[in-house]
């Protein structure tokens, strides 16, 4: 950030920005389960959820919030390196907040509607470019030496999951033959509680 800011988050799910210098309080974003519903029944608010998965993140969302003090997740807000935008968790996913619009301006991690995300790191180091071609999706863009690339990566944590996930803008790369392995993406071991559940089922 640029140092002029700092945000907090609480048990009262509220997100909070204040002025540094002064300790004076910039912004409040509400992220309890009342204000979601609220959205969620707004048709002028561009980010509903189906009723079904909505209804499933709130699900989560309960478990989260009734989990014991110190067993909680920690959960964060932090901002971007030009200290304009602010990141932090949420039901919906990642919410970017533009500060100086007071809009949210993307939502990240959206489309991962089985993971509650709570715990963020961003890493923004730009780097000269060699001669290369990007592609994103179907569409491919020159690069010529000298430019200058962002490649901002965000790392992020997630309620009940034993991994930690990165969102870029770079699309995964997957080898194009057998000869070396893929992702791995469900590469967790299932819990004490999984494999208790797998075991308790009868047997066909």
């Amino acid at each position: 950030a640029d140092g002029t800011s700092f945000a907090t988050t609480s048990s009262d799910w509220l997100v909070r920005v204040w002025a540094f210098a002064t300790g004076k309080l910039r912004r409040t974003y509400d992220e309890t389960l009342e204000r979601a519903h609220e959205l969620q029944k707004s048709s002028a608010f561009a980010h509903q959820l189906d009723a079904f998965d909505f209804g499933r993140r709130v699900a989560v969302e309960k478990e989260l919030r009734s989990a014991e003090a110190d067993r909680m997740p920690p959960s964060n807000a932090l901002f971007d390196s030009s200290g304009s935008l602010l990141l932090y968790p949420s039901l919906l996913g990642i919410k970017v907040v533009n500060l100086a619009t007071n809009r949210l301006v993307r939502v990240l991690g959206k489309v991962e509607n089985g993971e509650r995300f709570v715990s963020l790191a961003l890493y923004q180091e730009q780097q000269e470019a060699r001669s290369r071609t990007l592609t994103a999706g179907a569409a491919a863009t020159a690069v010529k030496p000298g430019d200058v690339l962002g490649d901002p990566t965000l790392f992020a944590a997630a309620f009940k999951r034993s991994r930690f996930y990165l969102l870029s803008r770079r699309e995964p790369e997957e080898p194009e033959d057998d000869s070396q392995p893929g992702r791995d993406v469900f590469n967790e071991k299932p819990t004490r509680d999984e494999l208790a559940l797998v075991a308790a089922q009868p047997k066909q």
